[in-house]
């Protein structure tokens, strides 16, 4: 068919007689079709119930028609959903491919940083670690990722971690942490927030800064020397409001200089009266963890049948008279500071063994617990 003034062929001839008997041949085409033709001028118009009821398709177009089997019909448009589908892909997988490339750009610019690059989720999730790690804890990647901070805090491989405080704040914090193989870092946890205000990552950064600890350390005993031999005369040295002019009391300043900023634990012996709390004191701030709480307890001052749970505190309904909520001990309190047990020799016996336990395996148990806590 070109248009409607020019018939090539007949469609449904017995339709086509009587329209052309009742109607003469002036009419459009359209009006010489049954129901099981459907003129459209596109044929991505057609629905599929078009596409159901239909048996033929006239496309309508410049004063052109053409007819088309249905079923050709649905290959035609298949075909051209197909080479749409296709060419998606194609841009697709070209975008990916591209994304690939920023990615992999994007961690080996994080993995050539000289910092430790640490990100997790809002749940405290690890999600990426540079290779950096390897240089301050000794461990890949690998060991950090996909495990969550407060796993990672609990078995000791991150300690005063800053990104756990950042979580509870969703503020920025920063600390120093000393690893168990002798390195002090500096780290700073950041909050990034989405679109609607929720913590969404938490960025931390760790720089190696032994070096400038232990620089520091050398010219505070520069300085002790230098002081010392200022006042040679009158052989008295002050340092931290310490005053002393006993050459021995000097050595133990010095000795005291070396080990405070060392994560261990100290014994420091003498008579009452000879000033052990005022050197735990001076060790204390000598050390990283002068910003946080210096804790003295004499020992011998309290009661034998309350030292245990003022020392360790006690669980909810512990004992009768127990505090409902439970309690927190002063060794609970001083994590992250000083604890200088004074008189320590005047404790009961079997309290002395759980001090050792706490001395040597950095754990102890609260009364009416029955697991330890680190």
């Amino acid at each position: 068919m070109k248009n409607h003034l020019e018939i090539l062929g007949i469609l449904d001839e017995g339709f086509f007689l009587k329209r052309l008997d009742n109607e003469g041949q002036n009419q459009e085409i359209m009006a010489y079709l049954n129901t099981a033709f459907v003129v459209v001028d596109d044929l991505d118009k057609l629905s599929e119930e078009d596409l159901s009821i239909h048996d033929f398709v006239i496309q309508h177009g410049d004063n052109q028609y053409s007819c088309y089997p249905i079923h050709e019909v649905r290959e035609m448009l298949l075909n051209k959903k197909m080479k749409s589908l296709i060419s998606l892909n194609e841009s697709l997988q070209k975008e990916l491919e591209v994304t690939r490339k920023k990615v992999k750009e994007l961690t080996q610019i994080l993995d050539s940083s000289y910092d430790e690059i640490f990100v997790t989720d809002a749940n405290g999730d690890t999600l990426f670690v540079s290779e950096a790690c390897k240089k301050l804890t000794g461990l890949p990647p690998e060991a950090f990722i996909n495990k969550n901070i407060k796993e990672l805090v609990e078995k000791g491989l991150i300690v005063n971690s800053v990104t756990l405080k950042t979580m509870k704040t969703k503020a920025i914090h920063s600390a120093e942490q000393t690893y168990p193989h002798g390195l002090t870092v500096f780290s700073t946890a950041k909050p990034i927030f989405d679109e609607e205000g929720n913590l969404y990552r938490i960025v931390s950064n760790s720089r190696d800064i032994t070096e400038l600890v232990e620089m520091k350390s050398q010219l505070n005993r520069v300085n002790l020397r230098n002081q010392r031999a200022q006042h040679e005369n009158s052989r008295t040295v002050s340092f931290n409001n310490f005053i002393t002019n006993s050459e021995k009391m000097i050595k133990v300043l010095e000795l005291a200089e070396k080990v405070a900023p060392m994560d261990s634990s100290i014994f420091i012996h003498g008579e009452t009266g000879v000033g052990k709390g005022v050197l735990a004191r001076v060790i204390h701030d000598l050390s990283s963890r002068k910003d946080k709480k210096f804790i003295q307890v004499n020992c011998g001052a309290i009661p034998s049948a309350l030292i245990e749970s003022e020392l360790f505190g006690y669980e909810s309904g512990a004992f009768t008279g127990a505090n409902k909520h439970g309690k927190q001990g002063l060794v609970e309190s001083a994590d992250g500071g000083t604890l200088f047990l004074d008189e320590i020799g005047e404790m009961p016996l079997d309290i002395q063994v759980k001090i050792l336990h706490l001395v040597q395996d950095r754990t102890f148990m609260k009364v009416g617990e029955r697991r330890r806590k680190r």
